[in-house]
Formats: structure tokens, sequence, C-alpha cells
């Protein structure tokens, strides 16, 4: 699971694409590293869950392994989301059901 850092990385190091890929919406991320710019992951906008109820389903939310020891969230956890218009970074309470991308070294 991605900790904060890593997510920031994909966010000031990579190029981010709305776009449909096998009918699936999402966004398109593509490394602008030297090296890697043929490099790209597909995270689909999906929602997210609360309880048995899914919400903004036009939406990609996204964990990190990180906490938030110390904000407004105290005890949740920093996690990324996007729609067709921009991206965001925020907290959220960790009992919501939000997606996981693994990552690996």
């Amino acid at each position: 699971m991605p900790t904060k850092a890593e997510q920031d990385e994909l966010r000031s190091e990579c190029t981010w694409t709305w776009i449909t890929l096998s009918g699936v919406s999402g966004i398109k991320v593509t490394s602008r590293k030297s090296g890697y710019t043929n490099m790209w992951i597909f995270l689909p906008a999906a929602g997210y869950r609360n309880g048995t109820s899914l919400y903004n389903d036009s939406f990609g939310y996204y964990w990190s392994s990180s906490l938030d020891t110390g904000g407004s969230y105290s005890g949740g956890a920093y996690e990324m989301h996007f729609y067709s218009g921009g991206s965001n970074w925020g907290t959220r309470d960790r009992f919501e059901g939000l997606f996981v991308r693994p990552v690996s070294e």
C-alpha cells in the first residue's frame, strides 16, 4: 500500500490524464521521470463505500498507508481522489471503503 510520500510523488512526477479504458473511466498516470516516460498506471474511478452505500462513483478514491496523527481527522488516513475535472489529496475516516492500489519497489 503506498505511503502519502509515494502518492505525493505520483502527483509531482507524473502527468494525470482522464481517459476511458475498456469502457471504464479513470486516470492514466504517466511518469515524467527520465528513463520511465513510457511507464503508466490506470486508476479506475469507482467511488467509495460507507457501510452498504456507494458514493461518488464518477470519482476515484485511493488510500495511503499513512495515518493523519494531528490534523482535523486525527486518527484518519491520507488519501488521494480524482474526477474528470481534477484531483486532490486529503484525509478520511478509516472506516470508509476506499480503493487500494498496491505498489512495489
